[in-house]
């Protein structure tokens, strides 16, 4: 009796083994002596196979990642030079952990389609139900011209 959860094709298993060196399916392939397209139909027909090939590749991430993060610390505080380049960085911490690094975090939910937005001021009335803002202008313009007479007076 086969168990389902188990690989036990030896080209497979020595992939799976020899991944986490090469850290590339092209490079361990070919040190495996494997046809890069028998991989990518491994992965489509065996799901045992891909769900362990994506397990080492999630941990080789975040281990990079870890590193990558340690790297800027190390920058922010000042207490680490580094040889690698800033926007080496920036691009393998985007790559790595997309929701984490970028550029403009999402806030709340993403709306898709035109969202229509109608302003309206309301009206500023008086107590006695007339626009506030009418009486204001007609009161300063009398004033002004009630002033004016008297300064010529």
């Amino acid at each position: 009796m086969l168990q389902e959860n188990k690989i036990t094709h030896p080209k497979k298993l020595a992939f799976l083994q020899n991944y986490p060196k090469f850290k590339s399916i092209t490079d361990t392939a070919k040190a495996v002596g494997i046809a890069r397209q028998t991989i990518y139909l491994w992965l489509e027909a065996d799901k045992v196979f891909k769900d362990k090939l994506y397990s080492l590749k999630k941990e080789i991430d975040d281990e990079l990642l870890e590193r990558v993060e340690v790297e800027i610390e190390g920058r922010a505080l000042g207490t680490k030079p580094s040889k690698m380049g800033d926007v080496l960085l920036m691009f393998l911490a985007k790559g790595l952990a997309p929701d984490k690094y970028r550029e403009r975090p999402v806030i709340g939910k993403a709306i898709i389609g035109d969202v229509i937005v109608k302003l309206a001021t309301p009206p500023y009335l008086d107590e006695g139900g007339r626009d506030a803002i009418q009486i204001t202008r007609s009161t300063e313009g009398s004033q002004s011209e009630v002033n004016g007479e008297e300064a010529r007076d």
